[in-house]
């Protein structure tokens, strides 16, 4: 797989102010706060998060399933919903029938990748887990067990939700990922110097070349080595949803991973469509892991 320019671009400095189609305005609208924030003892600073909650929440007092709903390199907490306009796709599909209601939750990840650092100075899984899923489960109408909860992404989001289930299996059932940010370990080896700097920032080892870049570090925190290692029946325990572009320039590396999926008889979804690593590939990817989504809660 080849690790370029084009990559660094893609990965790291490209952002596409594409917004996504709207689907209307005449449905029952959810209820969508940007300007939230917890308030975080593991990391040491406010976490500020948004929230979509379906148009029934407010009368209706039921329980609701919970989607955890993640941004790419260069977005943050309002990204989904003013580039990607989440809410309006919720809104739509769930007045059409087509897509389940459900609160979603953006957190806003920063650029730390949803993982604890080598150093465990930024533990940003750790405060997910330790702190931030149990607080919204005791704020919000959570179903608050993992056959209800899920993980979604896009790009260096895709790369989190994929760690996420693939780290905490006993907390989600259900894993999309588009445009999955990730590397193989040939993929470290090779990486230019540029990028390698910065990503030696989370995996370690930031003077090192070649094969000595593929640290533990990195090997515990990559979906392609933990799809290949993690026990068969851990990963069977989740359902995944795989989407990317074949314009994309991590084709490669997220059809590697459908490769280790189908390999290992793990079932999956793959999607490898026409498409760049932009927002109207995201917003139709998006669209059909929610549908799918909604199968799924529905077998529950």
């Amino acid at each position: 797989m080849k690790t370029n320019f084009i990559i660094i671009v893609v990965m790291l400095f490209f952002t596409n102010n594409i917004y996504a189609k709207g689907h209307g305005t005449n449905f029952p609208s959810g209820e969508v706060n940007k300007e939230l924030r917890y308030e975080s003892a593991i990391l040491g600073y406010d976490v500020h998060y948004s929230i979509y909650l379906p148009p029934d929440y407010a009368v209706s007092g039921k329980r609701y399933p919970v989607l955890y709903l993640l941004h790419g390199f260069t977005g943050d907490n309002k990204s989904w919903v003013k580039q990607g306009e989440i809410n309006k796709i919720m809104d739509d599909g769930i007045a059409r029938g087509e897509i389940e209601p459900m609160i979603i939750v953006i957190p806003d990840g920063k650029y730390y990748w949803y993982i604890d650092d080598y150093q465990n100075k930024v533990r940003y899984e750790d405060f997910i887990f330790g702190e931030f899923l149990p607080f919204i489960d005791m704020t919000y109408r959570t179903i608050a067990d993992k056959s209800h909860r899920a993980v979604a992404g896009l790009s260096m989001g895709g790369y989190g939700s994929l760690v996420w289930a693939m780290h905490h299996p006993d907390k989600f059932s259900y894993c999309i990922a588009l445009s999955a940010s990730m590397f193989d370990d040939n993929g470290m080896a090779q990486m230019p110097d540029q990028l390698y700097k910065y990503m030696s920032l989370l995996y370690g080892a930031p003077d090192a070349k070649g094969r000595d870049r593929v640290t533990e570090h990195f090997i515990n925190n990559s979906p392609i080595d933990m799809a290949r290692t993690n026990p068969a029946e851990s990963l069977r325990s989740v359902k995944w949803f795989i989407d990317c572009g074949k314009q994309d320039q991590l084709s490669d590396v997220n059809r590697e991973l459908n490769n280790i999926f189908t390999e290992r008889n793990i079932d999956h979804i793959y999607h490898s469509r026409d498409g760049r690593h932009d927002w109207t590939f995201w917003h139709e990817g998006i669209s059909q892991g929610l549908k799918y989504l909604t199968q799924w809660f529905g077998d529950k």
